[in-house]
């Protein structure tokens, strides 16, 4: 049976007003892995990773944190935003491998392949300081239409996000991107945990994501 996963970005109210609380509720719903946003793009930071993190860990969630990619065609770009990644989370304890969270093109006037190029030179420094090889997160319409359906990303772990009509249960197959089989699946955006205020998105684990 897969594990439970929430992922936490500035939205999430229940996580600002009393964080340990919020994941006590997570933790009695048999909820034992979490994502924390760390970064997007080159500039914007989470001042919250660090005691999201303590407050996760002392409910023995498994911790990590992913970066909201904001691509461009600038030289360097994607070791740019890796760098600023790396520096948000130094310091901070993390059992969980690093998310690129690849779903917008708002400044992208590239192609695919310079996208896909983009992410894997993310992912490659990233991995270089580290030694955690990163997690992709897409879904299957920007797999398609911004990535070229492309199966060059597929040596890393996939977290892919695809809502059914309705909420699958635990044993439902994920969606693979082609060949790509996920790591793990965030199957909604609107997921309800008792005694937690606000919806949260919820996700399927498979595998191992340290």
């Amino acid at each position: 049976m897969p594990k439970h996963m929430i992922d936490i970005s500035g939205w999430n109210v229940a996580f600002k007003a009393n964080p340990e609380e919020a994941f006590k509720a997570c933790g009695a719903a048999g909820i034992d892995h979490v994502y924390v946003k760390a970064t997007e793009g080159r500039s914007s930071s989470s001042e919250r990773l660090a005691v999201l993190s303590e407050a996760a860990r002392k409910y023995s969630f498994e911790v990590g944190a992913y970066h909201f990619a904001r691509p461009d065609l600038r030289a360097g770009d994607a070791v740019e935003e890796a760098k600023f990644y790396l520096d948000c989370i130094k310091g901070v304890p993390l059992t969980l491998s690093p998310v690129l969270d690849i779903e917008t093109v708002k400044d992208w006037e590239g192609n695919s392949s310079q996208l896909v190029q983009w992410c894997m030179d993310w992912a490659s420094c990233v991995a270089d300081a580290t030694g955690r090889h990163p997690v992709i997160y897409t879904g299957p319409g920007f797999w398609a239409s911004h990535l070229g359906r492309t199966d060059k990303l597929s040596g890393m772990r996939l977290w892919v996000a695809a809502y059914p009509a309705k909420l699958p249960a635990s044993d439902a197959k994920p969606p693979n991107l082609g060949d790509w089989s996920p790591t793990a699946w965030q199957y909604t955006g609107k997921g309800e945990v008792a005694g937690l205020n606000g919806v949260i998105d919820l996700s399927y684990v498979y595998g191992d994501l340290s």
